[in-house]
């Protein structure tokens, strides 16, 4: 089995050889990775030194400080790439101690995930100061009880066996910092790999000082928060997903769209993401479901242009065959995590589908179109129209100008305050009224069949339903 060592690195010039001295005698048939978040004090040229001497030492030097989490995905995905079998994870400032190393391999004999435990001795944490003991208990007392996994989920020191654990695991960890430990661990547990765990026992930091920023653990707890009510409310977003997605290299930046579901991911604005959970769950899911169900057949094809993260499609996936459409990556690895039974995810354009002419029984979008221009609006309808069959169906979920949700919103923003990051990219063009929508639908070559808004939703979104027509 290919054996690769995973050590990220920011300052540890003076740790790097005699890490690797220790790791030799080992006696180790493995090669080592280092991955540099490009190190002000010369550790990037230390380990191209030994690089030069042993072919089995890698760098991946990357351009700044990005996150150890970011640094562990990314080595992650170079061992992947590498072709790599087993893979073990460790700190390079001598507290991960190399001796320890056969043990965790040899407990991947019978688990896919090995974890160098500090609580099965109490002699694990000897010659630690008080705050550092009092710091890691307490994570290790919170991921427990937030999470409900025994394991010690925030230490890096790990083994991996990469053949039996798909890489779209990883993908769906959303940390780039130290949460991404206990965050990926339970991703694993989630998925019901086995995981065991070794005693070990880890000395005091003797060089350097600890990269962790004073406000980490703060916005650790906050992430962790955020995790136990995913786990509740949408625990499909730890899932493996089923259906195969290939980027686009020639598709132009999303305008912020990866951005916004990548912070939709992360732990930050609690009760708005519980609020907007429950009410998808509670209204938009539900009301979806009557509609699809009155407009198609069992089994008909259907596209959902513009799918973003597919929260509420789970209560249609057996139902009709979704093909599912986003310019954003990070959108579309939501998406098929939450809907296993779609047919496909597909990255791309809105405004340049894809698909062959009437490729689709019909097509629906949820709280999309609001962010479009009217131009964009007419180019948007005239190409599903294009993929639309004769006389197949639309739905649209189109948010109105005196909805509920936009008093709310402009509320919590002013609360938020000017330096905020907004909740989602600007809506310019919200549904006015009746013949507004049934503009822009015959423009596009659709008749209006039905439009709705009211206390069925909460006074949030124009619900239209639209045939395609021709002349």
């Amino acid at each position: 089995m290919k054996t690769l060592i995973l050590i990220p690195t920011y300052n540890e010039r003076e740790n790097i050889s005699q890490l690797f001295r220790l790791l030799e005698a080992e006696s180790l048939d493995v090669d080592v990775l280092f991955v540099d978040d490009g190190s002000p004090d010369g550790t990037e040229l230390e380990i191209q030194r030994l690089a030069k001497e042993n072919s089995r030492i890698h760098v991946l030097q990357r351009g700044g400080k990005l996150g150890i989490g970011s640094a562990h995905r990314d080595g992650i995905f170079w061992a992947y790439a590498n072709h790599f079998d087993r893979l073990v994870t460790m700190d390079c400032d001598l507290t991960h101690l190399p001796v320890d190393i056969p043990s965790l391999l040899a407990a991947l004999k019978d688990s896919d995930v090995a974890v160098g435990t500090r609580y099965h001795s109490p002699k694990s944490l000897e010659g630690w100061n008080w705050r550092r003991k009092c710091l890691t208990r307490t994570a290790h007392l919170l991921t427990r009880f937030f999470l409900g996994i025994p394991y010690d989920c925030t230490g890096a020191f790990r083994a991996y066996r990469l053949d039996k654990i798909s890489q779209d695991l990883f993908k769906a960890v959303q940390s780039q910092s130290y949460p991404f430990f206990f965050e990926s661990l339970f991703i694993l547990h989630h998925n019901g790999f086995e995981i065991s765990e070794i005693p070990i026992s880890l000395p005091p930091r003797t060089y350097g000082s600890s990269k962790m920023p004073p406000a980490e653990p703060f916005r650790g707890i906050t992430h962790l928060c955020g995790m136990a009510l995913d786990r509740i409310l949408i625990p499909e977003r730890f899932g493996c997903p089923q259906i195969s997605l290939t980027p686009n290299p020639n598709l132009p930046p999303s305008d912020g769209w990866n951005a916004y579901w990548e912070r939709s991911g992360q732990s930050g604005n609690l009760l708005y993401k519980s609020l907007a959970t429950i009410y998808r769950r509670a209204v938009i899911a539900p009301r979806l479901t009557r509609e699809i169900r009155s407009l198609f057949h069992p089994g008909d094809s259907v596209l959902h242009a513009g799918c973003g993260s597919g929260h509420v499609d789970r209560s249609i996936q057996s139902f009709v065959k979704i093909t599912a459409v986003d310019s954003s990556l990070q959108a579309l690895e939501i998406y098929r995590r939450c809907v296993p039974l779609a047919r496909a995810a597909v990255h791309a354009s809105v405004f340049e589908l894809p698909f062959q002419k009437n490729a689709f029984d019909g097509a629906y979008h949820l709280g999309v179109i609001e962010h479009f221009s009217s131009v964009e609006i007419g180019r948007f309808l005239t190409e599903l129209h294009r993929v639309i069959k004769p006389g197949g169906r639309l739905l649209i979920f189109w948010p109105h100008r005196r909805a509920t949700s936009v008093f709310v919103l402009k509320i919590w923003q002013r609360l938020a305050g000017k330096g905020a990051p907004p909740l989602h990219p600007p809506e310019i063009s919200l549904a006015k009224d009746k013949n507004f929508v049934a503009e822009f639908l015959k423009s596009s070559g659709f008749q209006m069949n039905s439009y709705s808004f009211g206390m069925m939703d909460f006074w949030v979104q124009a619900v239209i339903q639209a045939t395609r027509v021709d002349d």
